[in-house]
């Protein structure tokens, strides 16, 4: 089978039976644009039924495939998450709006997976079903390795580069049509990649890990590779709609001149207990197999204090976030790096950011999803730091869900909670204390809890080995906080928006 043709038919128009937006227009309607996903976001698929709607069908048939084996199938519509459904669809709608077109042409990056290929045939069905005309952009880090070693040379490396570069052996074995569509992108070389980026009205960036995305967006020696440099043009010119999900957001962290960092690793009680790495991060399992740098643990907090693709630079970007606890080493690491800001994206939710003009001061914020956008600004904080341990007060948080906007305004930041929340507070509720406060969603329970009562404080704590962390969440005067319920595909789905809420920790040993 001609690659080529494979990828035409793939992406294959399937008309769109219910594309709608979540988010007005109101504020922009063209301009620099991003969408930035936590991850987790659920979509139904062959391979993961429980994402489904009751009753969805799979054909399994003799579809064109990327290689020997059956394609995971997607069934975006009849996902039973309506948030992750209408993330992906408000994208496209998205593009279609800054294009002016019917069918937006999207680019997929599969570059944050060790095997690049794994994602491609779920990601062009994805976007193919949201409305698409969608085309992989096989950019990655043997690919640019390639690049770097001359097209006619380096492309005939490119086996002995994906393993080299992904740990990936024979990676033309499972996905034999992929590979050769690769090896003819690979001769072509930057000139065509970049005719692909400047012709495009969206690029997606998949999750996995933000360091192999970084190898596909900048050199060794950290210039920007043709294909970032096209990225940024399209975004300062309105062009081109950027987006990712994971590591695809997390990548995004980064300013000129190097300022803003990014996150590359870390667990908020290893962060917060043993500090922030600017080293490259540890092997996954390091410590079962007894490889781990010295001084360092795989969960230790690392990160690259040049920043990633810098396309996001007005603060620190994390995901995952609520879900995996995050909160300690975002803030551990704006402490650290003297970075104002650190945004926290929960799983199945958006940040969108739009700026009207390119070097504007201004920068528009609007929060779509299941979960929230964690911010924290470190513009009043106060850090004491002791022989046994450390004190951070009035650290501002803020947390923003489905419909709040927020803007940054010549460094200020101001909120607007979306308008079908309201301000009834549970007079009847106590004020809470949680333990292993760092750990798994547990700090924004304890959030929750705090945003949808009249409490002044909520309080909990965690330990590490003999490493004890206290911390509280309080209410000043420019608190303010509405929960609120909204009804999708008949389901109602309550969120509680908060601003202004104070942060103190305290890390010390153990008496």
């Amino acid at each position: 089978m001609n690659p080529m043709n494979y990828i035409k038919r793939t992406i294959a128009f399937f008309p769109l039976i219910a594309a709608f937006s979540l988010h007005s227009n109101e504020v922009i309607q063209s301009g620099h644009q991003m969408m930035l996903v936590g991850g987790g976001v659920s979509i139904c698929t062959s391979e993961a039924p429980g994402s489904c709607l009751p009753d969805t069908r799979f054909e399994h048939d003799d579809k064109p495939s990327s290689g020997k084996f059956q394609v995971e199938q997607v069934a975006l519509l009849q996902s039973k998450d309506p948030f992750s459904r209408d993330l992906i669809l408000d994208f496209v709608r998205q593009a279609a709006q800054l294009s002016g077109k019917e069918q937006p042409e999207v680019l997929v990056v599969t570059a944050s997976s060790r095997n690049p290929f794994a994602a491609v045939d779920f990601y062009l069905e994805l976007f193919t079903q949201a409305g698409a005309k969608v085309r992989w952009l096989p950019i990655h880090a043997a690919y640019q390795q390639a690049q770097r070693l001359g097209a006619e040379s380096g492309c005939a490396q490119l086996d002995t580069l994906f393993e080299q570069y992904h740990g990936l052996t024979e990676p033309g074995k499972e996905h034999p049509n992929l590979m050769v569509y690769q090896q003819q992108f690979c001769q072509f070389g930057s000139e065509h990649s970049v005719a692909l980026i400047d012709a495009a009205d969206a690029i997606f960036f998949n999750g996995g890990d933000q360091s192999m995305t970084l190898q596909a967006l900048r050199g060794l020696d950290g210039a920007a590779t043709p294909e970032l440099t096209a990225i940024e043009r399209g975004l300062k010119a309105g062009t081109l709609l950027v987006g990712g999900t994971s590591a695809g957001t997390a990548v995004m962290s980064g300013s000129e001149p190097a300022a803003v960092p990014m996150i590359t690793n870390g667990d908020s009680r290893y962060a917060l207990a043993f500090g922030a790495h600017a080293v490259e991060p540890p092997e996954r399992d390091c410590a079962e197999h007894g490889t781990c740098p010295a001084g360092l643990h795989e969960s230790s907090l690392t990160y690259k204090a040049e920043g990633g693709a810098a396309l996001f630079p007005w603060g620190i970007l994390d995901t995952h976030f609520s879900e995996r606890g995050r909160e300690g080493r975002l803030l551990e690491l704006a402490l650290a790096t003297d970075t104002r800001f650190g945004f926290g994206v929960d799983e199945a939710t958006a940040l969108w950011v739009y700026v009207p003009k390119a070097g504007s001061d201004d920068v528009w914020f609007e929060v779509q999803g299941r979960g929230g956008v964690f911010i924290l600004d470190l513009s009043t904080a106060q850090q004491d730091q002791k022989a046994d341990g450390k004190r951070v007060r009035q650290v501002v948080t803020h947390y923003l869900t489905h419909g709040d906007k927020a803007r940054l305004h010549q460094g200020e930041l101001s909120i607007q909670f979306a308008d079908w929340k309201h301000g009834v507070a549970d007079d009847a509720a106590k004020p809470q204390q949680l333990n292993k406060i760092l750990q798994h969603d547990h700090f924004q329970q304890l959030a929750h809890h705090l945003c949808v009562s009249n409490q002044k404080t909520a309080s909990g704590q965690d330990q590490l080995a003999a490493t004890r962390f206290l911390l509280q969440l309080s209410r000043n005067d420019q608190s303010k906080s509405k929960p609120g319920v909204i009804v999708k595909d008949d389901q109602a789905f309550r969120f509680c928006s908060y601003q202004h809420m104070l942060l103190e920790l305290s890390v010390a040993a153990n008496p």
